[in-house]
């Protein structure tokens, strides 16, 4: 079974060929509902010892495609209080510093959800190309 990793990493490298890099929202959604479905085959995937990736989805408005990330937290009490603006920096400079990934932005904003095992909202955010 291949890793989250190389799933994602195979979307973006995909997307960054595809149209000589123009693709109308469409086309990037149905491609985003592609990859998505081939993602959640591989569903759930441990991150961390704290985090576990349940599933992705995608959805499109005026426009802009959201490829969506939904994670459950299994001991939210033992995150710090700024878990959020971390995450969303760790997520930027991985995603900024990779050339695919911020390829893949061109395409795509991408949102991340976290929940607690009861399925209520810990935190979100999203890295877009104005983030890099």
């Amino acid at each position: 079974m291949p890793s989250i990793l190389y799933v994602v990493r195979s979307v973006v490298a995909i997307l960054t060929m595809s149209s000589g890099g123009l693709l109308h929202a469409q086309s990037a959604l149905s491609m985003c509902q592609s990859y998505s479905k081939q993602m959640n085959r591989s569903l759930p995937g441990k991150i961390d010892f704290l985090t576990v990736l349940e599933s992705t989805g995608c959805t499109s408005d005026n426009g802009i495609v959201y490829f969506q990330f939904y994670h459950v937290i299994s001991d939210p009490a033992s995150l710090p209080r700024d878990v959020s603006t971390k995450s969303k920096a760790a997520a930027k400079r991985s995603y900024c510093k990779n050339e695919e990934f911020r390829n893949s932005l061109l395409f795509f904003s991408f949102d991340f959800y976290y929940y607690d095992k009861s399925n209520r909202p810990l935190y979100s955010f999203s890295i877009g190309k104005s983030d890099c």
